[in-house]
């Protein structure tokens, strides 16, 4: 009988060691994030982006393979108009209806948020694809040119964060959101879309299975959406954080020709990263506030009444917003103290008069958000404070 047992178990246990080298092994870096994302995405339907496979350069998409990712993305802006018509209609509305409650516009206003969110997202993606390809080639090239040599590590926590988090949840995510219509018919917003239709008020079933497929589509998209938007950002901002930290190298030989011909090449990124990504990511930020105070708010007071696998989900976003803002938002300010270090390094120096009036030109590498507003070093600090104090007077006041 033992003889039996064994080589099962060392079999087993060979198999075991095999994968658990195979992990250890391989690398999931930021920009490892990059090749499974768009395995995974472009398994379900052509992106905005086209990667060759074998040099990983990308290209623009031909419209006529973007009927999938169109469809999809109006579907996204719809169920967002559909929540807020019903929303507008409701606050104008002589005769309330006795089934909108504070739960289900809870719900609808954290749908409303994010469904517009992702509209804007999508059109903005679209218009600002051909400044998106150059900087994904850029840091290809970079990559590729450089190598390791300028002893930057990328943090292991933003490599699992992309590889293990941002891209299972495209499945994940709207998988157990689709279930909401099974385990509280009428909370969310998707009941409100059917119920005075005659055809579906008679089949119920049928209407359920309509607002799953619904829920799942719309989630789904929004999840890619969010998900390129972010692997993409943060694997640029890596590229200049380790551009930064060659520059700022403290070196015997005077090379101000070659790092200033670098830090031009950077601020020429960071005005198209600027340019693509102030407006998202304001929205982002924004949308981010609104639903970690509506979310705080469920987990702290409503967890008696909304189901216990709703608010599982609402601690995992919770988890994941603070760990996300702790995480990347040090890139961008790291970023812009490397920069000023930069500056202030050569200001000291013994610079000839020609090389001084260059130095004066180069400006310090901020990231905006929005058309007004730059990071600053305590904006992380300040967004937090901003956040717990009006979720702690939400949960005060109602």
């Amino acid at each position: 009988m033992d003889l039996l047992v064994r080589p099962k178990f060392e079999k087993s246990r060979l198999n075991f060691s095999s994968f658990r080298n195979y992990v250890s092994n391989c690398s999931f870096t930021s920009l490892d994030a990059i090749r499974h994302f768009t395995i995974v995405s472009e398994a379900l339907y052509p992106q905005h982006l086209t990667w060759n496979r074998t040099s990983w350069t990308a290209q623009p998409t031909r419209k006529v393979k973007l009927v999938p990712w169109y469809f999809l993305s109006f579907m996204v802006a719809m169920s967002a108009s559909c929540s807020m018509y019903i929303a507008i209609r409701e606050i104008f509305r002589f005769h309330k209806d006795p089934e909108i409650n504070i739960y289900t516009g809870i719900v609808g206003l954290v749908q409303m948020c994010m469904s517009s969110f992702n509209t804007f997202q999508a059109i903005n993606m679209i218009s600002t694809v051909c400044e998106c390809c150059f900087m994904l080639n850029h840091l290809h090239m970079t990559k590729g040119r450089r190598g390791d040599d300028n002893d930057y590590k990328e943090p292991k926590l933003i490599g699992v964060l992309l590889n293990f988090v941002l891209i299972p949840s495209i499945i994940i995510t709207p998988s157990c959101a689709a279930l909401f219509p099974i385990i509280v018919h009428n909370v969310d917003p998707t009941y409100f879309w059917f119920r005075n239709i005659l055809l579906f008020s008679t089949h119920s079933k049928l209407a359920v299975i309509i607002r799953m497929v619904i829920i799942f589509l719309t989630l789904r998209h929004g999840c890619v959406l969010v998900n390129a938007t972010v692997i993409t950002y943060v694997n640029i901002g890596l590229m200049v954080n380790s551009y930064l930290k060659q520059l700022t190298k403290r070196d015997e030989v005077h090379n101000f020709a070659k790092k200033l011909h670098k830090y031009r090449q950077l601020q020429i990124i960071m005005i198209i990263t600027n340019h693509t990504i102030q407006d998202i990511m304001a929205a982002g930020l924004l949308t981010f506030f609104i639903c970690f105070v509506i979310v705080g708010y469920i987990v702290v007071r409503l967890s008696n009444v909304f189901p216990t696998a709703m608010i599982l989900l609402c601690i995992i976003f919770i988890l994941f917003f603070v760990i996300f803002v702790h995480s990347i938002l040090p890139l961008a300010i790291g970023g812009i103290a490397r920069s000023e270090e930069f500056i202030r390094d050569w200001e000291v120096q013994n610079l000839p008069k020609v090389e001084r009036k260059e130095l004066k030109s180069c400006n310090i590498l901020r990231h905006r958000v929005g058309p007004y507003t730059t990071l600053t070093k305590g904006f992380r600090t300040n967004f937090f404070s901003f956040v717990l104090y009006h979720t702690v007077n939400l949960i005060i006041v109602l």
